[in-house]
């Protein structure tokens, strides 16, 4: 799929309690969590879009998506990124899965062909819907969620055109530090040096 036909979504609009303080820019590894997002989007889409309510991200360069609809939770952050979207192939990943691969994103992408999203999950029965594809048509569906206050994402994903992908079945792109997850200080001492 051509670059200039997909959105990437970053999602750092969470309000970073268990951090403490502005998640993305935490540093990992010497980098900071949002950069490791915005490079494995970059060799994939034309623009990124960042979802967040706070002007630190503002200074990075790219377009700052605040919620539509506040305390909304990320589904809130897609709905909202989404509308923003001149395509409608849409890339979402968060803030803080710094071993998300452009290669993961790519075969995302790949298998998105008359799907509306397209996930994958890391075990038996655990779908992880903050990293996939999202067409820009599931702004019809995510409204009413929305609206109703019904903010799990799975919810509504269940509703829509959806294909989960095993990818614990795929050793070619899957390893233990694909799905890593930095919420807190005791996780960025505990992953230092993983990746």
């Amino acid at each position: 799929m051509l670059k200039h036909n997909v959105t990437g979504i970053v999602l750092a609009g969470g309000s970073s309690s268990r951090m403490g303080k502005e998640k993305g820019f935490m540093e990992y590894a010497g980098k900071s969590l949002i950069r490791y997002a915005l490079e494995a989007l970059e060799g994939l889409c034309g623009q990124i879009i960042i979802s967040a309510n706070s002007s630190h991200y503002d200074l990075l360069g790219y377009p700052v998506q605040r919620d539509i609809f506040p305390s909304s939770g990320p589904m809130g952050g897609i709905y909202s990124c989404l509308l923003r979207s001149e395509t409608d192939h849409n890339l979402v990943l968060p803030c803080d899965t710094p071993g998300i691969t452009s290669e993961f994103l790519e075969m995302l992408l790949n298998e998105s062909d008359g799907f509306q999203v397209v996930i994958s999950s890391s075990k038996p029965g655990l779908p992880e819907p903050l990293i996939g594809y999202y067409n820009k048509n599931n702004t019809t569906g995510l409204l009413p969620f929305i609206k109703t206050g019904n903010y799990k994402l799975m919810n509504y994903i269940e509703t829509a055109l959806v294909k989960i992908i095993p990818i614990y079945k795929r050793p070619e792109i899957f390893n233990s530090n694909l799905f890593i997850n930095i919420n807190s200080p005791e996780d960025l001492e505990n992953s230092k040096g993983v990746t």
